[in-house]
């Protein structure tokens, strides 16, 4: 596995900065101890023949510069002011170190010395105190490669730093050879210290630039390259120079031939090893690192690999194991020793076929050979039973894989639960399916999952009609909406129980039923659907709406036979009381009575009998009506003649009573008309208004022909009126609306529900406008004539 170690990043970046530091702390303190000692006037006094010449003054004063702003090179990267200042520092000393190799080029003399006007002094033909081309050459390369570090140009940096590094070093080696470079000639050479300087600040930059440039990469990090480069490379530098120390010991005297001719071919010599050594080393290194990064990564895969397989192994849900192809285990899981009751050592070693009953045995040895003689085409699972460690037999489901080695990787999943509640659910649904009831399920859009045979029998749809369909379709267009508001209900866990209602079956039919609406719930206890159990109540619905008229043809029957027996014990009565009153005093005492006095007795015994003949007579027009009895013959007839006809008795009542009837018929107005019931109408309707009308009111009689087809007829008159509770009970058998007229007059109210009756019979309609003490309108509707 890879580790990550980030306390060593830190502890090299911390290297690389005190690195950095000491670099540009040591020069500029020898930069500064250099000049003061110029400006103490030290080197003054050099005399010829000296063999190493002081580094120049100016130079000095730039190595102080250069190592100052350095030191706080990696401050300036977190400090944007500080940054500004070491780059614009960088900036002019570059421009001062043009200005200086100009003046070498072109011999003038104007350089630091001259400035501080200090004498400079002569070694064997050399000015001592100025600076040497070869370091304003350095010092331009080294505040370049700064200048590019600053702009964050490390590459560039490098090449810079690594320039000033190989001058550096080939001055160092003319010193070590005792041939400097340029020493001895009129031109001045480089100092020993100054090429030491530029070693170090050269060493500081390369450090600056980091590890991630070319070449410094290959020579960090732990990789086999870096390792051997960082091992090669320096011990060739040395053996080498330690071979050019001991051969310059031989050399002769300072500045000879072979002394610099093997100084410059040591350092030649040095170079090519160092390049081919590199190259080298990098191919090998590279291919080296490659192959144990390879099988470091192949190391940490197996591992991976093993430590996923046996997670897999021992974690997995489902018992596993491995077998060899002679039926011995070799490794089992938790979950196999769960299943089985044995552990895992009782399992290792065991022959697997012990635990399969005889009547799966010789099936599964079947299996086991076609899967050894063809392991690519043959059946991967089966079920089948074995026996539990305590008896019991289990139902599982096996499925087969050989693996690599020619062992077998067999996982087992316990099915003895799923069985048993298959089995139930079988059971149920021959249930549901063979109930009559109607139950079916459905989606929590609606949309229907299972329809049973009862579903079927009541809708009229089969199963293949409905599933997939949605619920709404048995739903008449008025109720579409209930529907889609249980489902809203349901999804609210909301159960609905014996909720009746109606729908439409395949043939169009209406239908009544009874249904109850629940939720139906997954494992987790989400609602997913909702089912639905009824049964059609359709034949009960008539039966009751049967029980329901014949409830009401009873109480209504039952309130008219109280009407009648409260006619006959009150309303006959009174009549009776007066006959037997007056056939009394007759009998007792009527030698005694004068004529005058017979003829009163006979008018009130008329009046008695002629009331007691009417109230017979609508008594017995009610029982032919209620007993279906009544003849109904509709014929043409002219309305005003037959009115007038109608109402003898109630002209003479309204002349006692001084009361006037106005007419207001045309002549030619015709009705198609019962003549006998239409006679009763007008009788009793105009009886009516002359019993509740006071001496010297008014009953007028209209009619008018509506709407083409009907005659309108009303009769309104001028008396008491009526009140609220009066009119809404007027043609109410079981209330009581009976009062006394205006000359005390007795009344029942049954002459209006016999008026009622018959012009319904007629398809016409009887409606009264009343107001009490403002008199009463009745008005009523028949037929108007009717063509031949």
């Amino acid at each position: 596995m890879l580790e990550f170690h980030p306390e060593k990043g830190q502890s090299a970046d911390k290297l690389a900065d005190l690195t950095m530091l000491f670099c540009g702390v040591v020069t500029a303190f020898t930069g500064g101890i250099v000049l003061i000692l110029w400006v103490l006037g030290f080197f003054n006094h050099i005399h010829p023949g000296q063999r190493l010449i002081p580094m120049a003054d100016e130079t000095a004063m730039l190595f102080l510069v250069f190592g100052s702003i350095f030191a706080f090179y990696r401050e300036g990267q977190k400090n944007r002011i500080l940054h500004f200042a070491i780059s614009f520092i960088a900036a002019l000393l570059f421009i001062s170190s043009l200005l200086i190799l100009t003046d070498i080029a072109t011999g003038n003399t104007f350089n630091l010395r001259n400035f501080l006007g200090l004498q400079s002094v002569m070694v064997e033909s050399i000015q001592s105190g100025t600076m040497s081309f070869l370091s304003a050459i350095c010092f331009i390369l080294i505040f370049l490669a700064l200048l590019m570090l600053q702009c964050k140009s490390k590459q560039i940096s490098v090449i810079f730093s690594a320039l000033t590094l190989f001058i550096g070093y080939i001055v160092l080696v003319g010193y070590e050879y005792k041939v400097p470079i340029l020493y001895g000639g009129s031109v001045i050479p480089m100092a020993l210290l100054s090429s030491l300087l530029f070693i170090t600040a050269s060493i500081g930059l390369l450090v600056a630039a980091g590890k991630q440039t070319y070449p410094i990469k290959y020579f960090v990090g732990d990789s086999f390259m870096a390792k051997l480069l960082r091992v090669l490379i320096p011990a060739i530098f040395i053996l080498s120079q330690v071979q050019g120390f001991v051969l310059s010991l031989y050399s002769g005297t300072f500045g000879s031939s072979f002394g610099l001719i093997n100084g410059i071919s040591t350092i030649f010599v040095l170079l090519i090893s160092g390049i081919v050594i590199f190259s080298i080393s990098r191919s090998i290194g590279n291919s080296i690192d490659k192959n144990f990064a390879d099988l470091k990564k192949a190391e940490e895969k197996i591992r991976e690999s093993e430590e996923n397989f046996r997670k897999i192994f021992e974690n997995n849900s489902a018992a596993i194991a491995i077998i060899e192809q002679n039926k011995t285990v070799v490794m089992v899981n938790d979950q196999f020793c769960k299943i089985s009751g044995y552990c895992k050592d009782e399992m290792t070693g065991m022959s697997w076929t012990q635990l399969i009953p005889p009547k799966d045995l010789e099936r599964l040895k079947e299996f086991n050979q076609q899967l050894l003689a063809n392991p690519i085409h043959s059946p991967k699972s089966s079920e089948f039973t074995f026996y539990h460690r305590n008896g019991n037999i289990r139902n599982v489901a096996m499925w087969v894989t050989m693996l690599w080695n020619g062992k077998l990787l067999a996982s087992f999943v316990d099915m003895t639960d799923r069985k048993i509640e298959e089995q139930k659910l079988s059971q149920f649904a021959a249930v549901v399916e063979s109930a009559n009831d109607i139950i079916i399920s459905k989606t929590l859009e609606g949309i229907i999952t299972s329809w049973n045979r009862g579903a079927e029998l009541a809708y009229g749809y089969c199963a293949s009609e409905m599933i997939g369909q949605p619920v709404n379709l048995l739903a008449p267009p008025e109720s579409e909406d209930q529907m889609l508001q249980i489902l809203e209900k349901i999804k609210s866990g909301i159960s609905f129980e014996h909720f009746e209602s109606t729908r439409q079956r395949k043939d169009g039919q209406l239908i009544e039923v009874s249904i109850s609406v629940s939720p139906i719930k997954n494992g987790e206890g989400e609602i997913i659907g909702a089912s639905t159990i009824g049964h059609d109540i359709s034949v009960r619905k008539k039966i009751e709406e049967e029980l329901r008229s014949k409830t009401e043809q009873l109480i209504r029957i039952n309130a008219e036979k109280d009407k009648l027996f409260s006619i006959i014990a009150h309303d006959l009565r009174s009549p009776f009381s007066g006959i037997l009153g007056l056939t009394d005093a007759m009998a007792n005492d009527l030698p005694n009575l004068s004529l005058v006095e017979i003829q009163e007795i006979s008018i009130v015994l008329h009046k008695s009998v002629n009331n007691l003949y009417n109230l017979l007579e609508n008594l017995l027009e009610w029982s032919y009506m209620q007993r279906g009895f009544t003849n109904f013959d509709p014929t043409n007839f002219f309305l005003h003649p037959r009115i007038i006809e109608c109402l003898g008795l109630s002209i003479a009542a309204a002349a006692k009573k001084e009361i006037e009837i106005a007419f207001d018929i045309p002549n030619d107005l015709q009705v198609f008309s019962d003549s006998n019931m239409f006679g009763s109408i007008i009788r009793n309707i105009t009886n009516n208004a002359v019993k509740f009308t006071p001496k010297r009111g008014k009953v007028i009689l209209s009619a008018k022909l509506v709407d083409g087809k009907n005659i309108e007829i009303s009769v309104q008159d001028t008396g008491i009126g009526m009140s609220k509770f009066i009119l809404d009970n007027l043609f109410s058998i079981d209330v009581n609306t009976g009062r006394k007229g205006t000359g005390g007059e007795s009344s029942t109210g049954l002459g209006l529900i016999i008026c009622k009756d018959f012009i319904e019979k007629h398809d016409g309609k009887l409606w009264v406008e009343s107001e009490e003490g403002k008199g009463s309108i009745f008005r009523f509707t028949i037929p108007s004539k009717m063509n031949d």
